[in-house]
């Protein structure tokens, strides 16, 4: 799959009035926590493990970033506790991260798209960060998409923080490196 995504920092004056128009657009979101925690290999291969409503998701990802938006292949595949255990006995976690908030599910063409506005608490090197509340938004597609598919989705997904994000500049920084 290719995720089309980016993300921008909404500060709390601000909070209230990205919201409502969301919920203008979509009607009320659906209550989430995502809790994720990043693994390193001794091949330093990297993969994410999300719980998500009691369910576990095992992701890997190729990152690339064009001013902001992230064009990312990603694998992802739901996994049950003993498959969790046994990865995370094979790695060494390095990063956690927990968003809390809501999440709408709608569509772009026939390609979903997740828009979700998290309040983002960080942990890496036993050093715990708030980082505030942030307005992501993801459009997903097949992995044979074309080059003219990938340009419009980019071109939806600005148009979108356009009409909710009062002009805010997409965060380039991974949670990651803002912790």
């Amino acid at each position: 799959m290719i995720e089309i995504e980016a993300k921008v920092h909404i500060p709390h004056s601000l909070y209230s009035d990205v919201k409502s128009k969301i919920k203008k657009a979509y009607g009320d979101g659906r209550k989430v926590i995502k809790k994720d925690a990043y693994y390193k290999t001794s091949s330093e291969c990297e993969f994410r493990i999300r719980m998500e409503n009691n369910t576990y998701y095992y992701t890997q990802k190729t990152h690339k970033t064009e001013n902001g938006v992230e064009i990312n292949t990603e694998e992802e595949k739901e996994i049950n506790i003993n498959e969790k255990k046994r990865l995370e006995s094979k790695s060494i976690m390095f990063f956690t991260k927990e968003k809390v908030g809501e999440t709408w599910a709608t569509h772009w063409m026939d390609h979903i798209c997740n828009i979700e506005l998290f309040d983002v608490n960080t942990e890496k090197e036993n050093r715990k960060k708030a980082l505030g509340w942030f307005l992501e938004i993801e459009i997903l597609l097949s992995s044979d998409s074309s080059k003219e598919t990938i340009n419009n989705a980019k071109r939806e997904l600005i148009e979108l923080f356009d009409k909710f994000a009062n002009g805010l500049e997409f965060e380039k920084k991974k949670y990651m490196e803002l912790c």
